[in-house]
């Protein structure tokens, strides 16, 4: 724990109110305008200070570090700093910044990238010094911690280099940021940094007597965040080998990479797309060295748990952890909408968001399931190309890539994407969040027993895997909170606690008995246990597993039985619910085991209700009133039939508020 936490808790009332990453750090796309506009992060730079670096991703332009409004500094130049960023960058503002009309930061119809790290000790610090050109003379931060980057820049002088230094790898060590030089131990720039200061050399690049210099300190594994002030949020360090994945403890949302034999400086990032372990697919990548418009690489593959290194040998890394924070409001975190038109469709989402996209033509098609993990790419230049992964539910069928038939195409912001169909669509919007909903994606061994290492932060309730690579294997689902007990009336096998399977493609009763599914174990808040059979952990298959679970005033995962009378099913939601999902799990006589939806978009009211069915490509349904609106939760109706509704049947749901 850092000094800085330690302080806190022995501070007034002993503790403090929770810092997320989301409080110090975001990641924003966008559109130029060529006007004046703000990027809203709710980032406080108004208040607490910070960086932001902006770059433009199509075309070669520079890569700008503002540490001031309208000052800055470019990392592909020696050059010194400027001053005549009013155009540019011209407010830090208490929940983002505001920019002005300069074209290398918001160019008419140019495709932007900010990266945006606010001061906040055990995360990130900016401290400007004048040099004094002594050698070994230090200089002080407020961290709270050893640093694990420092990067010095002057800020007085031209012709000098970005001298950058990572404590992990010892005294001395040091290497330029603004080109491809190797690192090497020079005790004359950077030579060492602990919890309080920065100890430096006697060169011009780090402290010439009377210049300016900013130092960018970034943090190691300080373990003072999340909702127990125990989590670390950024972590940096090195790796001798290439071809093995590194553990960080968490997901990253960004990685600074670069080699100590001399590589291009790159961010990687969620926001315009990762590729996951296994995958062959490239990612962008945003040059910091380098005037170019960002390229396509497949060196950096991430994990539920960290990141694999495809470089040559002698990496050197700095990782910033996904948010992990819970949703305050059903709103942040899902949306559902109807869309009949080839245009941009906003979600409504804040930044950050936009996780996975159900995608289903109301007119008779599958329902595909597209999401991030499994390559949803930002938008990476003046067309929207069709590299959209995508899985239907409605079939066995293993990843699909989308060349015009599923109809998204690439993203533009966090909260877009772009529809290319002109059919009406029903689209359902989810964003990972913690107690809410994830997304594992995982290689299987087809070992009986293998834990899977998940981010929702609690125990799932109903999770569906998919595996990509075959058409052989169905989609395999598991809800909570019955067994066979409870929904046959007794247990002559002695099925006792297991965990039931279902078919999300298919109108299959819950199994209890098959243990190469989930071995028979239930999941924990930190892992799920899978069996021996392809569905769930095919050897060397890759995977994908949506995890829900129940979040006061936002989802609810439950049951009901069935009376045949009118059901109120208690939700513990305020407004009712936006979406609500039905399985009937007892029985799979003909028309009765469906996995029916319905959406408020398309309509939850005291009249008809339109609904579409997860394992089906058949059209809507608009003649019948199945369901009806409940502040609480939902109704289900006398009318509804035997699939919704049957006196004594068991049903499952998934509903959001």
């Amino acid at each position: 724990m850092s000094l800085f936490h330690n302080n806190i808790l022995a501070g007034a009332s002993g503790g403090s109110d929770p810092i997320y990453v989301d409080d110090v750090f975001s990641i924003d796309l966008y559109w130029g305008t060529g006007g004046n506009r703000s990027i809203v992060n709710n980032i406080d730079l108004a208040g607490e200070g910070g960086l932001v670096i902006i770059r433009r991703r199509e075309s070669s332009d520079i890569p700008v570090w503002f540490y001031e409004p309208a000052k800055y500094v470019v990392s592909s130049s020696t050059d010194a700093h400027s001053t005549n960023g009013t155009n540019a960058l011209s407010a830090y503002n208490s929940n983002g910044f505001s920019l002005g009309s300069e074209s290398w930061v918001n160019a008419g119809g140019g495709n932007f990238v900010s990266y945006t790290f606010r001061k906040c000790p055990g995360f990130f610090d900016m401290v400007q010094y004048t040099g004094n050109g002594t050698g070994g003379r230090t200089v002080s931060h407020n961290l709270g911690g050893v640093p694990g980057v420092v990067i010095v820049k002057n800020l007085t002088t031209g012709s000098s280099n970005w001298q950058t230094h990572f404590t992990a790898r010892g005294t001395n060590y040091n290497f330029p940021l603004n080109n491809t030089g190797t690192e090497s131990a020079q005790e004359r720039f950077i030579r060492s940094a602990d919890a309080t200061t920065i100890t430096l050399g006697d060169d011009w690049d780090t402290n010439r007597n009377g210049d300016t210099y900013i130092a960018f300190i970034f943090a190691h594994n300080d373990a003072s965040f999340g909702d127990d002030g125990d989590e670390a949020i950024i972590k940096c360090g090195y790796m001798a080998s290439a071809g093995s994945e590194l553990s960080l403890g968490f997901e990253p949302e960004l990685l600074f990479t670069t080699t100590t034999s001399g590589q291009d400086r790159h961010f990687y990032d969620r926001s315009r797309g990762f590729g996951t372990l296994n995958d062959t697919q490239t990612q962008p990548a945003v040059f910091l060295n380098k005037n170019n418009a960002e390229v396509k690489s497949d060196n950096v593959r991430v994990s539920n748990t960290g990141f694999y290194n495809g470089f040559a040998n002698n990496l050197l890394y700095m990782a910033i952890a996904r948010s992990h924070k819970e949703p305050e409001t059903a709103t942040d975190v899902f949306n559902v909408l109807v869309n009949g038109s080839a245009q941009m469709v906003t979600t409504g989402f804040k930044s950050g968001g936009l996780d996975l996209i159900i995608f289903h033509y109301t007119g008779g098609g599958n329902p595909y399931w597209i999401d991030r993990n499994r390559g949803l790419f930002s938008q990476d230049g003046t067309t929207f190309s069709g590299h959209q992964k995508h899985l239907t539910s409605a079939t066995k069928a293993a990843d699909g890539t989308d060349t015009g038939g599923v109809g998204v195409r690439g993203f533009s912001r966090d909260d877009q994407f772009y529809q290319s169909s002109a059919y009406e669509h029903s689209i359902s919007v989810f964003k990972r969040a913690k107690g809410f909903f994830d997304i594992a994606t995982y290689v299987g061994n087809g070992v009986q027993g293998r834990n899977v290492t998940h981010n929702l932060g609690v125990t799932p309730e109903l999770m569906i895997v998919k595996n990509r690579d075959t058409t052989n294997d169905d989609w395999m689902t598991y809800v909570s909170g019955v067994t066979y007990q409870s929904v046959h009336g007794n247990d002559p096998d002695n099925y006792g606690n297991n965990p039931p399977t279902l078919k999300l493609n298919d109108t299959f009763a819950a199994n209890f008995s098959m243990s190469g599914t989930w071995d028979h174990t239930h999941p924990t808040a930190t892992t799920f246990r899978v069996g021996d059979t392809g569905g769930t952990n095919g050897n060397g298959e890759k995977l994908v597993a949506y995890l829900f679970a129940t979040l006061a005033g936002i989802s609810k995962v439950g049951s009901y039985a069935g009376t045949g009378n009118n059901i109120d099913v208690d939700c513990g939601f305020t407004n009712g619910a936006r979406f609500v999902m039905i399985k009937r799990i007892d029985s799979t006589a003909s028309g009765t085991a469906d996995w029916f939806y319905w959406t408020t978009a398309m309509g939850i009211n005291s009249g008809n209700d339109t609904f579409l069915r997860m394992n089906t490509n058949g059209a809507k349904d608009t003649s019948n009133d199945y369901i009806d609106s409940l502040n609480a939760g939902f109704t289900i109706t006398s009318s509804a039939p035997s699939s919704m509704n049957a006196s004594g049947g068991t049903y499952v749901f998934l509903a959001i508020a």
